[in-house]
């Protein structure tokens, strides 16, 4: 949708014909062949270019959304006619403006270059090799649009790193859940990438604590990197506990996507879990990085979770962010000797995250 030259001239019409809605404007339903996808462009009527096209997507986070993507400054580059100026926005939302001071096209014969090789496709479990990627497919763009492309399916390589008594990091992956184990279930915090990979972790937890469901899913915040895979999990019977600011954000996600409503516990500042055997706190921590973000803290362990603001094992650290989360800890006065992060490797103690404050 941002290169409408192409969508249209390869799509084909729905209807015999463009219909008049209004005195400047044309609309025709288009389709692309094989896709079953149809979009329906808004033609000016005195140039029969498009000057928005607008379609029904199923986003594997949002469910059904409303993309619409409008267009101005049309431009001969190449003799192919091209907009310079666009906007989209999605389920009502802008997400994009982008204006082009230039614009070059590089013609390369690809034949074949896209072909899957016989005997290639999507693993046995997963429905088809279109099911497989659909999975996949906003963690693949969203990184593209955030100029930080991520090409590799990480879902099936599970590890767990004891980080404490009954406390694992799971790994595998650029971004890590944490899994409590008590008396009777299992608490697993954050859902990052995509449902493949979600649905790998919880066969690996079912392989290691076969009697011990995922009964709570705790999300630190609402960023898609760390939440992209959340609906295996309520799937499975997982109730849901995140920041109070985005309890409206995840009931919305639910039923869009699953059709259903799942428990939620909204934490406003601080929180304790009941019913696992063992104390499960959750506090609420300021920060730049995102708005309502919650740290995991198990008192017994003396053991901090946390998401991008401190990632220990890592070289480099963002020292906003690491200052934000020690501010918060000896706010909270917190007895924490160990950090565990949804990124970097294992744990680091409480030094390791004054180090990188006083280090900046």
């Amino acid at each position: 949708m941002l290169n409408p030259q192409f969508l249209v001239a390869h799509a084909e019409a729905v209807s015999d014909g463009p219909g008049s809605t209004g005195a400047d404007q044309y609309r025709l339903a288009l389709k692309l062949p094989d896709a079953g996808t149809v979009w329906i462009v808004d033609l000016d009527h005195a140039t029969m270019l498009p000057r928005r096209i607008t379609v029904t997507e199923t986003d594997p986070l949002l469910g059904q959304v409303k993309v619409t993507a409008s267009y101005d400054d049309w431009r001969a580059v190449a003799g192919i006619t091209t907009p310079f100026r666009m906007a989209k926005h999605v389920d009502g939302a802008l997400v994009r403006r982008e204006i082009r001071e230039d614009v070059s096209y590089s013609q390369t014969n690809l034949a074949g270059r896209f072909s899957i090789p016989e005997g290639q496709g999507a693993p046995d479990d997963t429905g088809g090799l279109y099911d497989w990627g659909w999975d996949m497919s906003h963690w693949f763009l969203r990184r593209a649009d955030m100029a930080a492309p991520a090409d590799e399916d990480q879902s099936s390589d599970v590890g767990f790193l004891g980080v404490g008594n009954g406390v694992f990091q799971i790994t595998g992956s650029s971004h890590h859940n944490l899994v409590i184990e008590g008396s009777d279930r299992l608490i697993v915090v954050d859902a990052p990438l995509y449902d493949r990979r979600s649905r790998a972790v919880l066969r690996a937890l079912k392989e290691r604590w076969p009697d011990k469901p995922v009964k709570q899913l705790i999300l630190t915040h609402h960023h898609n990197d760390h939440v992209g895979g959340l609906q295996p999990y309520i799937s499975a019977g997982a109730d849901l506990v995140v920041p109070a600011g985005t309890r409206d954000l995840f009931d919305d996600v639910v039923k869009r996507t699953l059709g259903i409503t799942v428990e939620i516990t909204a934490v406003t500042e601080h929180a304790t879990l009941a019913g696992s055997g063992r104390d499960v706190a959750l506090y609420a921590v300021p920060n730049s990085h995102a708005n309502d973000m919650l740290v995991v803290y198990l008192p017994s362990e003396r053991l901090l979770f946390n998401s991008d603001l401190f990632s220990p094992g890592r070289d480099t650290q963002h020292p906003l962010w690491a200052g934000e989360l020690l501010a918060a800890i000896r706010f909270l006065n917190l007895d924490v000797a160990n950090i565990v992060g949804g990124h970097g490797h294992g744990a680091e103690p409480l030094q390791a995250l004054e180090r990188a404050v006083s280090a900046q």
